[in-house]
């Protein structure tokens, strides 16, 4: 019934954000970018260039364990990943815990995903430097974002990528 009702208010969050926001909240959006992708100015103007990620940045900041879930719904319907956005989040939940936020624990595996942290960068660079995102690999939108697509490119959660326990 709890998952129910909470499916039913991230979906409700969804279709309120189908409108996109207000031209008023565009600086904050950038500024927010900025944060949320430290480094360059092109990483900024990136993630700028996607308003749909930035859109799911500026409503997710991520600080909450509800925020973060949904911050994974929304880039996962964005990308139109793989089974559903149910999916992204039960793999994330699988591999990191019910926080969706796994730091470093010196394992060799990091983040939200538990990429592999010797091959975190290159797939930053294949997934996500294009579109702006940070290269941290415990940013919760990074993650997000280059595990979707990486899904999206195998075609499925379960995969050589690690996941397979969990899709």
């Amino acid at each position: 019934m709890k998952r129910i009702v909470m499916t039913a208010a991230i979906a409700a969050l969804l279709t309120a954000g189908a409108m996109g926001p207000p031209e008023a909240l565009a600086s904050a959006r950038l500024a927010h970018s900025q944060a949320a992708a430290p480094g360059t100015q092109q990483e900024a103007g990136a993630l700028a260039e996607h308003p749909r990620i930035a859109r799911c940045a500026d409503r997710h900041p991520w600080t909450r364990v509800g925020q973060r879930a949904e911050l994974v719904w929304c880039i996962a319907h964005t990308f139109d990943s793989p089974g559903s956005p149910r999916t992204a989040i039960a793999v994330g939940h699988c591999e990191s815990g019910s926080d969706l936020q796994d730091a470093y624990g010196g394992d060799g595996h990091v983040g939200t995903y538990q990429h592999i942290t010797s091959r975190w960068y290159a797939r930053w660079r294949t997934w996500g430097k294009a579109i702006g995102v940070n290269d941290s690999p415990t940013n919760v939108l990074s993650q997000a974002v280059v595990s979707v697509r990486m899904a999206i490119s195998l075609g499925t959660w379960n995969s050589s990528a690690g996941w397979a326990g969990c899709a």
